[in-house]
């Protein structure tokens, strides 16, 4: 059972990294970064 949740998990963490790379990349190609942002 814990393994089997433990799977999906990662898997859905593999996706979540996948899509925070490609979000960096596309920020660090046109980086627009917010003052309310950056000061926080």
């Amino acid at each position: 059972m814990g393994g089997y949740v433990e799977n999906i998990l990662l898997s859905h963490l593999n996706q979540y990294k996948e899509i925070l790379n490609e979000e960096t990349s596309k920020r660090l190609k046109q980086p627009l970064i917010p003052d309310s942002m950056s000061s926080k």
